[in-house]
């Protein structure tokens, strides 16, 4: 995800397993302009 100049982002994640199930999660966002802001949840 790309957050450009004055903006809000926000990702979030939901993630059910079981067992010996493997997980992997990988979230990026790139701030690309002044003032930008994130959140990420997972």
């Amino acid at each position: 995800m790309d957050a450009e100049k004055d903006s809000n982002c926000e990702m979030g994640t939901k993630i059910y397993g079981k067992n010996d199930d493997k997980i992997k999660i990988l979230e990026r966002i790139s701030f690309n302009g002044e003032n930008a802001r994130s959140v990420i949840k997972s």
